[in-house]
C-alpha cells in the first residue's frame, strides 16, 4: 500500500444529490439567503465556515428547515444542517437513516487549506447514531433500527478497510511520470508538524528541499518509516504528487527530503513558499464545545481502532497530549490562568456498581473550568483492565502541571507501577465520556 505523506492535500470530489430533490419552497427566503452565501465545500477554511455560517445560518432554522437543508446539493450544508437536529434530539435524526443512506459524497474539512479530516454525510450519521459516539442515548431507536444501524456500519466498514488495506486509496499520478499509484487519504505528517524548510544542492548538482519536523513529527516520522521499510510514501502538495520515495530504512532524525533530482531551485522555491504560506495560515488549534470535543474523542478513536490499531497506556497517552495542545475548548480561558485546563493521570482498583464490576482504570483526564460559571469537567479517556493483574499497585494519580515540562509528567508516569503492568496487558474495554464534577 502507498501511504501518504502530506502537506497539503484536498480532493476535488463530484457533488451528487441526496436521496431526495431538495426543495428550497419549503424554507424562509432569509434562511435561503443566508444559506445561498455559504462557500463551495472544495475551498472552504472550515473553523471560519462554522464561526462566520454556522451560528447565523443553522441556529435560526427549524427542524423542518435543517431537515429539508439536508437534501441541499452542498455536502457541507447538509453535513451542517445535521448537526443542529442531532444537538436538538429531534427524532428527524432517525428518518436520515434511510433518506441519505447513499449520501457517500467525500467532503474535506479544511482549515486555512490544511487538510484535518475526510468525511462524509452517512459516516457522519453513522457514527453518531451509534453506541462509540455516546449521542444515540438521546434517541428511542428500536432494535430494528439498532440492527439497520450495525449492519449499515459493518458494511461501511468493509468498504473503508477495502479502500485503505488493498491500496485502493485516491489514484493519483506522479509528477511528469506515468506511473500511477493509489494513496492513504489519511496523512502521516502534515504542515504543522515542518519546523525549517532549506534548499540545498546534493553532490551531482541536482537541487532538493530538505524539510525538518518537531519532535510530534519526529516521533510520527520515526514510526512511519520503521513500519514501512519496503514500501512507498507519498509527498504531496496541492494535490499533485511531487515525490514517491521507496523506504529503504528507518529514519530516527525527524528530516525528510525531496530529493527526486528534476526539480529546478526556482520550482522547489515554489514548493516552499507554498508550505510557507499554507503554514502561517495553518491554525495550531480549534476550539470546540465540551461536548463536541467529547464526540472528536470518540470519532478519532473509533478511526484508530477501525485501522487495525490496538489501544495501549501508550496510545492514550500521545492522544491526551496531542488534542490538549490541538484542541481548545469554548468559555475556557486558559491564558491568565492554565489550571483552567489540565490533564490528570490516575490508576487504581474499584467497583461503582455498574455494569464493569470490579476493574482496573488506567485513565488520563482532561478537567476543564468554565469561565463564568467556575464549573468543573472533566472528560475521562479511561482503559479497563482485569484487576487481578494489579493486585499490587496501589492507586497513583499526577497533574500535568506539577511538572516543568509535559515530557517530564509523562516520564514520570512511565515510571509508575500502573503503566509497568498495564503496558503489557490487553485492555477489556474503553471508555471516553465527558462528565461534571
Amino acid at each position: 500500500m502507498n501511504l501518504l505523506f502530506t502537506i497539503l492535500f484536498i480532493a476535488f470530489c463530484n457533488l451528487a444529490s441526496a436521496q431526495d430533490i431538495f426543495k428550497p419552497a419549503r424554507i424562509r427566503k432569509p434562511i435561503l439567503a443566508l444559506v445561498a452565501k455559504l462557500p463551495a465545500y472544495s475551498d472552504t477554511a472550515m473553523t471560519e465556515y462554522l464561526e462566520n455560517n454556522y451560528d447565523t445560518v443553522f441556529k435560526k432554522a427549524t427542524d423542518i428547515e435543517l431537515y429539508e437543508l439536508t437534501n441541499h446539493p452542498n455536502p457541507l450544508v447538509r453535513r451542517s444542517s445535521f448537526y443542529p437536529l442531532l444537538q436538538h434530539h429531534s427524532p428527524k435524526v432517525l428518518d436520515l437513516l434511510q433518506k441519505n443512506a447513499n449520501d457517500t459524497v467525500q467532503y474535506f474539512q479544511v482549515q486555512n487549506g490544511c487538510f484535518m479530516d475526510k468525511q462524509t454525510f452517512l459516516d457522519e450519521l453513522l457514527f453518531y447514531l451509534s453506541p462509540q459516539s455516546g449521542w444515540d442515548r438521546h434517541f428511542k431507536m428500536s432494535e430494528a433500527q439498532k440492527q439497520a444501524v450495525a449492519v449499515m456500519r459493518a458494511r461501511r466498514e468493509n468498504v473503508l478497510q477495502a479502500t485503505l488495506r488493498t491500496g485502493y486509496g485516491f489514484p493519483r499520478t506522479l509528477e511528469r511520470d506515468s506511473t500511477l499509484y493509489y494513496i492513504n487519504p489519511i496523512p502521516i505528517i502534515d504542515i504543522k508538524n515542518i519546523t525549517e524548510l532549506d534548499i540545498y544542492q546534493a553532490n551531482d548538482s541536482s537541487y532538493a528541499l530538505l524539510m525538518k519536523f518537531d519532535e510530534q513529527g519526529r516521533k510520527i516520522w520515526a514510526k512511519a518509516t520503521e513500519t514501512h521499510v519496503g514500501l512507498h510514501l507519498a509527498f504531496v502538495v496541492d494535490d499533485i504528487v511531487l515525490h514517491t520515495p521507496r523506504v529503504a530504512r528507518s529514519v530516527h532524525n525527524g528530516i525528510a527530503s525531496l530529493n527526486r533530482g528534476i526539480y529546478s531551485k526556482q520550482e522547489l522555491e515554489q514548493v516552499k513558499r507554498t508550505l510557507e504560506n499554507e503554514k502561517t495560515k495553518c491554525p495550531m488549534a480549534k476550539t470546540l464545545a465540551l461536548t463536541e470535543i467529547e464526540a472528536y474523542y470518540n470519532k478519532e478513536i473509533h478511526k484508530f481502532l477501525r485501522n487495525g490499531d490496538s489501544l495501549t497506556p501508550d496510545a492514550l497517552i500521545d492522544f491526551s497530549v496531542k488534542w490538549f495542545n490541538e484542541i481548545k475548548a469554548k468559555h475556557v480561558s486558559t491564558e491568565k490562568d492554565k489550571d483552567k485546563d489540565m490533564l490528570l493521570f490516575q490508576y487504581g482498583t474499584y467497583d461503582w456498581g455498574d455494569d464493569k464490576g470490579k476493574h482496573f482504570s488506567f485513565e488520563i483526564a482532561r478537567q476543564f473550568v468554565l469561565d463564568d460559571s467556575e464549573e468543573f469537567f472533566q472528560l475521562r479517556f479511561t482503559l479497563i483492565y482485569d484487576p487481578k493483574d494489579f493486585t499490587t499497585c496501589e492507586s497513583d494519580d499526577m497533574w500535568n502541571i506539577d511538572f516543568d515540562s509535559m515530557d517530564q509528567w509523562i516520564e514520570n508516569i512511565k515510571k509508575t507501577c500502573g503503566y509497568e503492568r498495564a503496558v503489557s496487558i490487553p485492555i477489556k474495554a474503553y471508555e471516553i465520556k465527558l462528565e461534571q464534577i
